[in-house]
């Protein structure tokens, strides 16, 4: 009997293995893309020798 091989709902658990792979592997994308998307957009810090400078001078007058 066919019945007996299905779990309760009716339908087959094989079935829904590709459907939970594909979200899942979107998901994973998408997470990846927004992180990417996140790291370009981040302020980058410069590393210019007159800013460098202005920062010493800077810890050097307040202390620190």
């Amino acid at each position: 009997m066919s019945c007996f091989r299905r779990d309760g709902l009716g339908f087959y658990a094989g079935d829904w293995f590709p459907v939970a792979l594909v979200i899942s592997l979107l998901i994973l994308l998408c997470v990846a893309w927004l992180r990417r998307i996140f790291e370009f957009l981040k302020r980058k810090r410069d590393t210019d020798e007159s800013e460098d400078e202005s920062e010493k001078e800077y810890w050097r007058i307040h202390g620190g």
